[in-house]
C-alpha cells in the first residue's frame, strides 16, 4: 500500500505518456505480460524452502534514494526506473532468495513500459533513421526506380519521401523487443535460442521498416502520392506487427530445427553419464 501510495504519480505520468507517445503505446500491455510471466514461473520453478531475507531492505533502500533524486535532478526516467529494485526487495522480504527468483525476470520485463531517457532515444533515433534511408534507397535503385537520397529525404521521381524521427525504426524496435524478450521467457529453449531471439529485434525491426518505405517508394513512383501516404502513415504501421511477429515464430521453427530436442535435451547438452550394470560390465552372464 505504501508502494502503490508512494508511486502512484509516477503511474500516472506513465499513464499519459503511453497514451500521448505512440512508441510507447505498448506500456499498457507490459504490467499484464509481466504478470503472466511470474504466473508461469510460479509453476515451473521448484518451491524450497527459504526465510524473509533482510538483504532486501538495502534493495528498498537503494530504489528510494534512486527515486528522490531521480525527483530532485528532475530525470524522470531515474524516477521510473526506481520502482523496479523497490520490488526486488519486497520480494526478498516476503519470501527470501526463492521468491526473488521467480520475481526476477517479471520485475524486469517492466523495464519495457519505462520510457527511455531522451539523449539515449535520440542517439539510438538517428543511426536508425540513416541506415533505413540508406537501404530503402538502395532496394528503390535495384528495381529500377529512379530515387536519391539527400539526407534523410529521399527523392523518388517527382515526389521526396521524408524519413523522418517517427519513421526511423525506433518505435519498431522498442515494441519489437519488449514482444522478443516475452518470447524467450515463456518459451522452453535453451538460452542460446532465447539470447538469440532477443537479440533478433534489431534486425527485425529494421526490415520491416525497409520494406515500409520501399513499398511506400514504389507506390510513389506507380500509383501517386495519395495512396502511398496512406501506405505509408496508415495501412503499413497496422501489418508490421504481424509481419514481426510472424518472423519471430519462423525465427523459432528454424531454431528447432538447428537445435532439436532429444530426449527432453537439446543436441548440444552433455549427455547423462548411465552406470554400467555389473553383470554385463564384467563380461559374464547370470
Amino acid at each position: 500500500m505504501v508502494f502503490a501510495w508512494a508511486w502512484w504519480p509516477v503511474f500516472q505520468v506513465l499513464g499519459v505518456r503511453w497514451s500521448q507517445d505512440p512508441q510507447y503505446s505498448h506500456g499498457y500491455f507490459v504490467p499484464f505480460i509481466a504478470a503472466y510471466i511470474l504466473w508461469i514461473r510460479l509453476s515451473k520453478v521448484s518451491r524450497t524452502s527459504s526465510h524473509p531475507a533482510w538483504t532486501g531492505l538495502l534493495l528498498v533502500a537503494s530504489g528510494a534514494v534512486a527515486y528522490l533524486l531521480g525527483a530532485h535532478l528532475y530525470f524522470e526516467w531515474l524516477e521510473h526506473i526506481s520502482m523496479l529494485p523497490i520490488l526486488m526487495g519486497i520480494s526478498l522480504l516476503l519470501g527470501g532468495r526463492w521468491l526473488f527468483r521467480v520475481c526476477l525476470p517479471a520485475v524486469a520485463y517492466l523495464a519495457f513500459m519505462i520510457p527511455m531517457p531522451y539523449s539515449l532515444e535520440t542517439a539510438m533515433a538517428m543511426p536508425l533513421q540513416s541506415l533505413a534511408g540508406r537501404c530503402s534507397e538502395f532496394l528503390l535503385q535495384t528495381m529500377g526506380i529512379a530515387a536519391i537520397r539527400n539526407g534523410n529525404l529521399i527523392r523518388v521521381e517527382e515526389h521526396v519521401l521524408g524519413v523522418a524521427e517517427a519513421c526511423s525504426g525506433m518505435r519498431m524496435l522498442v515494441v519489437f523487443f519488449a514482444v522478443s524478450a516475452a518470447i524467450a521467457l515463456v518459451v522452453e529453449r535453451n538460452w542460446i535460442e532465447k539470447l538469440f531471439v532477443i537479440l533478433s529485434a534489431v534486425p527485425i525491426a529494421l526490415f520491416c521498416n525497409v520494406v515500409r518505405i520501399t513499398v511506400t517508394g514504389v507506390l510513389y513512383s506507380v500509383a501517386g502520392r495519395e495512396l502511398a501516404e496512406k501506405v505509408f502513415h496508415d495501412v503499413a504501421g497496422w501489418l508490421m506487427m504481424p509481419a514481426a511477429l510472424g518472423l519471430v515464430c519462423a525465427e523459432l521453427k528454424y531454431l528447432s530445427l538447428v537445435f532439436p530436442a532429444h530426449s527432453g535435451q537439446y543436441a548440444f547438452s552433455r549427455p547423462a553419464i548411465v552406470p554400467a550394470n555389473p553383470a554385463t560390465s564384467s563380461g559374464g552372464v547370470a
